[in-house]
């Protein structure tokens, strides 16, 4: 029987990749409706923005606890820059999923141990002794 246990702190990183990866098209329509963009900085600042929305939603994503932490920081350091060097235009949101990020990565654990485990099927199991 395959059980899983979800953890606590899962939506923070949900949250931090979802506010990254709306702003990053935002930014790009943006860019795009303003006319002839400069191309090479508008995609490694999008390449950017992608990226540490990847590295929220994939500390979502993985068992291990302390691997989705580190995913977490990372995205925060990377919302970070990408919220600090574009504050004047499209920094606000990053900075705001940097700090969704690192409460994320804060708050993110497992679930206590009297917790019901889910059965692959979406049954609740006894807990275990």
């Amino acid at each position: 029987m395959v059980s899983t246990r979800p953890r606590r702190g899962r939506w923070w990183a949900l949250a931090a990749g979802g506010i990254g990866f709306a702003t990053t098209f935002i930014y790009i329509g943006l860019i795009v409706s303003q006319g002839e963009p400069e191309w090479g900085r508008v995609w490694i600042f999008a390449l950017l923005m992608a990226l540490a929305s990847t590295f929220a939603l994939a500390a979502e994503a993985v068992a291990d606890v302390s691997t989705g932490r580190g995913l977490l920081v990372l995205s925060a350091l990377v919302f970070a820059v990408v919220g600090v060097l574009g504050f004047f235009s499209i920094g606000a949101p990053f900075l705001l999923a940097a700090v969704v990020a690192a409460v994320g990565s804060a708050r993110l654990s497992d679930p206590p141990s009297g917790a019901p485990h889910m059965q692959a099927g979406g049954t609740a199991d006894d807990p275990e002794p």
